[in-house]
């Protein structure tokens, strides 16, 4: 037979598992919300980006990263948000909104550096959906193109090549 103090433990666990399943679901229903926003602004920065004469090359663009820890081979795969082209530049684009909307913000910067590592674009776009604008992020020591190298390279060799016409 189950005393008072027995029916009041009961409850109290009742309760307990309640309180946890019904929080648990809140959590799912957020993430869901929180997900579906995401992709209601990347689709807005789709817009933006295509207005700011970006050209769309990839949506959810993969990369592939290998490290070791401890002489042991992991790899992950990095998704950037878009893959994008203007001129003969490819940038590699993140879209964020709410508090993160930051570049400054620690989490945020170390997930653009490692685009920079593993897409190696010639820039960084991150789009700030609650001012609506894109901002360009180089961190120092990034090259901005190969252009100059690859022209430097060409009058290089016409000029080596004008030398050996002249010399013969």
């Amino acid at each position: 037979m189950m005393t008072e103090m027995d029916w009041v433990l009961l409850a109290l666990l009742c309760s307990l598992g309640v309180f946890i399943l019904g929080y648990r679901a809140w959590q799912r229903f957020q993430g869901k919300r929180r997900r579906a926003r995401g992709k209601k602004k990347e689709i807005q920065a789709e817009k933006l980006l295509k207005e700011a004469g970006y050209r769309i090359l990839s949506r959810q663009k993969k990369g592939h990263v290998a490290y070791y820890i401890d002489g042991q081979r992991k790899e992950q795969v990095v998704h950037a948000d878009y893959w994008v082209g203007k001129g003969w530049h490819h940038y590699v684009v993140e879209v964020k909104s709410g508090r993160q909307a930051n570049p400054q913000l620690a989490a945020v910067r170390r997930q653009l550096l490692e685009y920079k590592a593993v897409f190696r674009p010639h820039g960084i776009l991150f789009v700030d959906m609650e001012k609506k604008k894109i901002r360009r992020v180089d961190f120092e020591g990034q090259a901005r193109s190969f252009i100059p190298w690859l022209a430097g390279s060409l009058l290089g060799v016409i000029v080596a090549l004008a030398i050996q016409l002249i010399i013969r």
